[in-house]
């Protein structure tokens, strides 16, 4: 509608039907809610409907499924902190389950586990500079923590490559990861990073793909990938 903007789309199966899950912010207000749509195979089936709203904005919804459950942890960097919620009631009921870190503020917090541990990546806002450019990674031996910073954080200053832009993949053992280029602005334009090296000493990426708008997206913005079954 008009009077609101869709963004952050996080797709997931369930009972063999797909749902997107989004931020959905209404432009009257200026606070984002996070909303979910189903999909049939001519796309959108039946009205988005609010399945998580909070006092603060929210966005990025970001999906996980873990021991038989279904995660959420959306961006709620106004807050100052990353929380994670269990859907009690798919897909419109969610409770905080724990708050995994405290006392920052995090863009797009993205969480995934390699090599025995589990890594979030996220932009990190000190209160100056950008908000898409400095990459902040914490890794824990659960889900659940304690999360710490990696001892090489800031490990990225740079706004093409640095904040994420969904989910990471894996194709033929490789690990990718979706990153939002902001050279020519912010959710311009997206790249692919494979992950080379991520351990307790360092991270290394190279950029392996670059996907901008065009015919098989026309859209004036290409923010986020995620995929589904």
């Amino acid at each position: 509608p008009g009077h609101r903007f869709y963004a952050d789309p996080f797709p997931v199966v369930r009972d063999g039907r797909h749902w997107v899950f989004f931020e959905d912010l209404d432009h009257r207000i200026g606070k984002g809610v996070i909303s979910a749509v189903a999909f049939d195979d001519d796309g959108p089936a039946g009205e988005a409907v609010v399945v998580l709203d909070e006092p603060w904005h929210l966005s990025y919804p970001y999906l996980i499924e873990h021991d038989g459950e279904l995660w959420m942890i959306p961006e709620s960097n106004t807050a100052g902190d990353v929380a994670i919620y269990r859907c009690a009631r798919f897909p419109d009921r969610w409770e905080r389950v724990a708050t995994l870190l405290d006392g920052l503020s995090l863009s797009d917090a993205t969480v995934f586990e390699h090599g025995g541990r589990w890594w979030m990546f996220g932009t990190e806002h000190d209160g100056e500079g950008g908000w898409s450019d400095v990459l902040s990674i914490h890794s824990a031996p659960s889900l659940f923590g304690p999360w710490s910073a990696h001892p090489a954080n800031p490990m990225l200053v740079d706004r093409d490559t640095a904040r994420p832009a969904g989910a990471p993949f894996r194709r033929d053992g490789r690990l990718f990861r979706p990153v939002q280029d902001c050279r020519d602005g912010y959710g311009a334009a997206l790249a692919i990073a494979e992950v080379t090296r991520l351990d307790d000493e360092a991270y290394t990426q190279v950029i392996r793909h670059h996907l901008t708008p065009g015919p098989r997206w026309p859209g004036r913005k290409f923010h986020t990938l995620n995929r589904s079954g």
